[in-house]
């Protein structure tokens, strides 16, 4: 999407599963894209399945890079990698302290 923002990065509000929300940004930006990018999303497990489906709408198998950053705050957040695995390749990397 270089060619409608310059190379820079935007944000919009988006709810996880919700239609009017992935709309306006499919209308307003050409999907998929390259790069999506998110921090702190995975802290309520009755959300993974919507933002699951969301991220489906903006990504495309090899063409799409999501970079997720996350504080692990329970055991049940691994729940959310064993889910996405069915759908994206899935890597996971540790900061250092």
């Amino acid at each position: 999407n270089d060619d409608v923002h310059s190379g820079r990065a935007v944000a919009r509000k988006l709810l996880w599963g919700n239609e009017d929300d992935i709309a306006a940004i499919c209308d307003e930006f050409t999907a998929p894209f390259d790069l999506v990018v998110g921090s702190d999303l995975i802290y309520d497990p009755d959300n993974y399945p919507s933002l699951l489906s969301t991220c489906a709408h903006f990504c495309h198998n090899k063409c799409t890079t999501v970079f997720m950053g996350y504080h692990p705050r329970h055991p049940g957040e691994k729940r959310f990698f064993e889910q996405a695995d069915a759908n994206f390749e899935v890597s996971l990397d540790q900061a250092s302290e």
